[in-house]
């Protein structure tokens, strides 16, 4: 059984292709801990939690570490400062930043969960 916040549909594709047969989506985090203890009443239920705020700060990060980089890049803190990145700095950090989503990502892609008995 996957018990999860997210919404039905996309709980039932992840499910299935998990080997998922039950599906309780759409919990709120605070409901979470009572819909197992109701669960708890009549088998015995092992847990599993994968903090997606975790995985969605990598590419939000990422997004972030970007827009800074083409600001500087651009010029933006010129007026302030009078300092200018250089060009090969700013593509030495848009590399260094597409490295790091590229690891991030085959990172995940070798995650493989264990169902807990």
């Amino acid at each position: 059984m996957m018990l999860t916040g997210d919404q039905e549909e996309t709980a039932r594709a992840i499910a299935h292709k998990a080997g998922i047969d039950e599906v309780i989506a759409g919990v709120l985090p605070e409901a979470k801990a009572q819909t197992i203890a109701a669960l708890q009443q009549g088998r015995r239920v092992g847990a599993f939690q994968r903090d997606t705020a975790q995985y969605l700060s990598e590419p939000v990060g990422a997004f972030i570490y970007n827009s800074l980089g083409i600001l500087l890049a651009a010029g933006a803190p010129y007026p302030l400062t009078g300092a200018l990145l250089s060009l090969v700095v700013a593509g030495a950090e848009m590399t260094l930043s597409s490295i790091s989503v590229i690891g991030n990502t085959s990172r995940l892609l070798r995650f493989r969960s264990t169902p807990q008995q």
